[in-house]
C-alpha cells in the first residue's frame, strides 16, 4: 500500500495580463489517501491529520509498538513551516486514533524536505524550505527512542537543498532545488525535480 498524507487542491493562476498578479484557488487538505497497487484503488481513510499540511515528507520505521509511517514537517495552511512529527499506524482503527503527534519535534521547521528510511528504525529527514529560504540542515529521528539527532549538514558543495530523497541499498539519492546560481555546474548534479533510480537491467 501507499499513502498519501495532506497535500494542496487546487492551482495558482493569472487572472490578469501582469503575471505578477494571480489568485489562488487552492486549500491544504488533512486528509489521508490509500492507494492499493494490487486493485488500483485510491481510498479516502477516516483518520486526518491533526492539522492541514502541504509539502511534508514520509517514511516509515518501527517504533515499540510496531511499524509505523512517520511525517515530518510541512507547510500548513497559511503557508508556514512546520516542524512536527507526525505517527499513522495503518494497521489501528480507521480513526484519529490511528493519527499522533509527537512531542519531539523537528530541530527547525520546514516544509519541502526528504525523509528516508536508514534502516527498520531510523529515519534521516534532509534539507527543507522555509519563507526565509532553503537549509541544509541534516538530523536522523530514531523511533524506538523518539529522539532526533543532528547529523552533519549537506557539504558546501551542495549548500541548502529542498524536494526528495529515497534510499538505495546503502546509498540515499537526493534531489531537489539548490540555492545555487543557474550557471553553477554543481547545480547539474541536483536539477529542479526527481530523480529515478532505474535498475540496470531494465529494457525501456
Amino acid at each position: 500500500r501507499i499513502y498519501l498524507f495532506g497535500g494542496k487542491i487546487g492551482d495558482t493562476y493569472p487572472t490578469t495580463g501582469d503575471p505578477s498578479v494571480s489568485t489562488t484557488d487552492a486549500f491544504v487538505s488533512d486528509q489521508i489517501f490509500e492507494f492499493n497497487q494490487q486493485a488500483d484503488t485510491i481510498t479516502a481513510k477516516n483518520a486526518r491529520l491533526p492539522e492541514p499540511l502541504a509539502h511534508s515528507s514520509a517514511a516509515p520505521a518501527t517504533d515499540k509498538d510496531g511499524n509505523k509511517i512517520f511525517i515530518f514537517g510541512g507547510m500548513d495552511q497559511f503557508g508556514q513551516a512546520t516542524n512536527s512529527i507526525i505517527s499513522y499506524n495503518p494497521k489501528a482503527s480507521d480513526d484519529n486514533r490511528a493519527v499522533t503527534r509527537l512531542a519531539k519535534t523537528l530541530r527547525s521547521p520546514r516544509g519541502y524536505l526528504a525523509a528516508v528510511p536508514l534502516d527498520a528504525n531510523k529515519i534521516r529527514v534532509i534539507g527543507g524550505e522555509t519563507t526565509m529560504g532553503r537549509w541544509d540542515v541534516v538530523e536522523d529521528y530514531d523511533a524506538l527512542s523518539h529522539t532526533v539527532t543532528p547529523r552533519p549538514p549537506l557539504p558546501a558543495t551542495v549548500g541548502a537543498l529542498s524536494q526528495m530523497g529515497r534510499s538505495l541499498e546503502d546509498k540515499i539519492l537526493v534531489g531537489g532545488i539548490m540555492n545555487s546560481p543557474a550557471n553553477n555546474p554543481n547545480t547539474m548534479i541536483f536539477p529542479q525535480g526527481d530523480i529515478y533510480y532505474i535498475p540496470g537491467g531494465a529494457i525501456a
